[in-house]
């Protein structure tokens, strides 16, 4: 007869034990998710965006594909711009004129100067007046950038400091 009770008792324990842990554990789990959400949403958009540009690249704009592709892209790009984790800013270029060759040699500086950037574009303004640089990158990156604009983005004197 002990030998059954020690066994209830036993089992109880563990059965008590289980419903101690399992909330607890739970609790945990729930709290690493509350503080890591946007790590982890940040990082799946992140993926998404890089996966998007790639494959867009590859499909080629003759693919009918490559239309949904850079849909997708920029909304993961948009969404990572929410959260924070990019930052996006228009520098307004006022002596690197459009359909130029200082337009090429600044956007070749802005790709040797930065060829880990995320993501940017030269685009000419609503008016075609002047171009327009747009930089998707890290918040902390964008002093750098600035710099860049302000060394290259100078009167028609040759580039500024290309190479650092």
């Amino acid at each position: 007869m002990r030998e059954q009770s020690e066994h209830v008792l036993s089992s109880k324990a563990r059965i008590c034990g289980v419903s101690i842990v399992l909330p607890v554990v739970l609790l945990a789990l729930v709290l690493v998710l509350c503080f890591a959400y946007r790590l982890l949403v940040g990082a799946w958009h992140f993926y998404q965006m890089e996966r998007c540009y790639r494959e867009a690249l590859k499909v080629g704009p003759s693919s009918s594909a490559q239309g949904e592709l850079i849909r997708d892209y920029v909304y993961h790009r948009d969404r990572l711009v929410k959260l924070g984790w990019l930052q996006e800013r228009v520098f307004r270029l006022r002596h690197v004129r459009p359909a130029t060759g200082r337009q090429r040699e600044f956007w070749q500086a802005a790709q040797q100067l930065f060829p880990n950037h995320f993501h940017l574009a030269l685009r000419k303004s609503e008016d075609g007046g002047y171009l327009e640089l747009v930089v998707w990158d890290r918040p902390e990156r964008m002093h750098e950038w600035e710099r860049f604009v302000v060394e290259n983005d100078v009167p028609d004197m040759g580039m500024g400091k290309v190479a650092r």
